[in-house]
């Protein structure tokens, strides 16, 4: 259950995430340095610690309601899509496979 497992996590976050914002040309330098400090954070735990990260943290309602208008406000409209797409995804079930 190790690097591999997290990679694959980082990998998906990154793609559908993360690279999206960090290097889109319309999203302001506060928005991108708010998401590459939460990438270095998130690259510092365990599969298991992103997993409980964003299931608790990026996936709590109040979280997501803040970050969609935070982020329409910028031009990006799929969070909410990303973090379901991440829910179905990775569970635990997954991570312990």
């Amino acid at each position: 259950m190790g690097m591999e497992k997290k990679q694959e996590l980082l990998n998906f976050l990154q793609t559908e995430l993360f690279n999206p914002i960090i290097n889109s040309p319309y999203a302001s330098e506060t928005l991108k340095n708010d998401f590459n400090h939460m990438l270095s954070t998130l690259s510092l735990f365990s599969a298991e610690g992103i997993l409980v990260y964003v299931w608790n943290m990026l996936a709590n309602d109040e979280v997501q309601m803040i970050f969609d208008n935070r982020l329409l406000d910028e031009g990006f409209s799929n969070y909410h899509d990303v973090v379901h797409t991440f829910k179905s995804q990775f569970t635990y079930d997954w991570l312990l496979s």
